[in-house]
């Protein structure tokens, strides 16, 4: 039994040998959201016959918290922060979803989310890419 990663050349293939009487096997220390193909054959003390191939996919889960973003400047209307990688366990990221917000006049925390129409014309709390 092999398996070897198809859409990422940086991790090596694996060889695993199982017994005859086995007929699960449970290949680990995989990337996440990595397709794989994996290849069975049986052997006796002969030699290896013809191998069967399935490709599969890792599933991509649900990413750790990313580290506490750092001010790195403000000027006039606005913000520039430091967005330090989040930690890759569990498959790519995407993206990084931003909410900007303000507190009201009870210290409670108000969200603005941006509804873009043609008549859009006040200031909304979402980040744009500033030119």
């Amino acid at each position: 039994m092999s398996y070897s990663a198809e859409s990422r050349s940086d991790l090596p293939a694996g060889e695993l040998t199982q017994a005859g009487d086995v007929l699960e096997a449970v290949l680990c220390d995989l990337a996440a959201g990595v397709q794989y193909h994996i290849q069975v054959c049986a052997a006796t003390s002969s030699g290896y016959g013809a191998p069967v191939t399935i490709d599969a996919w890792t599933e991509i889960g649900t990413p750790e918290k990313p580290p506490r973003p750092h001010v790195n400047s403000t000027g006039p209307g606005t913000i520039t922060i430091l967005i330090r990688p989040a930690v890759l366990t569990r498959g790519p990221v995407s993206a990084y979803f931003i909410v900007i917000s303000t507190p009201d006049s009870n210290n409670n925390v108000t969200v603005e989310r941006r509804r873009r129409t043609a008549a859009d014309n006040h200031k909304s709390l979402v980040p744009s890419v500033c030119t």
